[in-house]
């Protein structure tokens, strides 16, 4: 009876030793504030949308790092430029896919970038053109990897 009463206090040490070190690697790991790039960049799917193709979207959930990690990277400024007609349209996190995930909308205009309804535009000297043949070798390259939905 004793050596059980000694594995029963020895196992739930043991547990709360466990939890107690995944909850100090979880605090140590996560950034104090995360900012909608960094949501952009961990994000684990996104319905990508061509405004020339109306009704249809891409998915993408297996090779998301090729789109969420160089966008998430861009060197974007906050600018008054409305966006324009939109080209294309990302929606990270979105909900077709993610359950109860913030959904970030991403939307490439004629004039400019939307982030969740703020505007962004490249830097001085990157002409705002090379970011939309950026996004255009993206949607080709998705378009031709993943089925089409409508």
């Amino acid at each position: 009876m004793r050596k059980r009463k000694i594995l029963y206090i020895g196992l739930v040490l043991l547990v709360i030793v466990l939890i107690a070190s995944i909850l100090w690697i979880r605090k140590i790991n996560v950034p104090e504030e995360t900012s909608v790039f960094d949501e952009i960049y961990w994000s684990p799917a996104a319905k990508f949308e061509y405004y020339g193709a109306p009704g249809e979207k891409i998915i993408i959930m297996s090779e998301i790092g090729t789109l969420s990690h160089p966008i998430s990277r861009l060197d974007l400024v906050r600018c008054d430029e409305p966006v324009g007609q939109w080209i294309y349209k990302i929606t990270f996190n979105c909900k077709e896919k993610v359950i109860n995930g913030h959904e970030i909308e991403y939307i490439v205009g004629t004039n400019a970038v939307a982030i969740n309804g703020e505007s962004y535009t490249t830097r001085d000297d990157v002409p705002y053109e090379r970011l939309i043949e950026y996004f255009d070798m993206k949607y080709k390259f998705f378009n031709g990897r993943y089925d089409v939905e409508n």
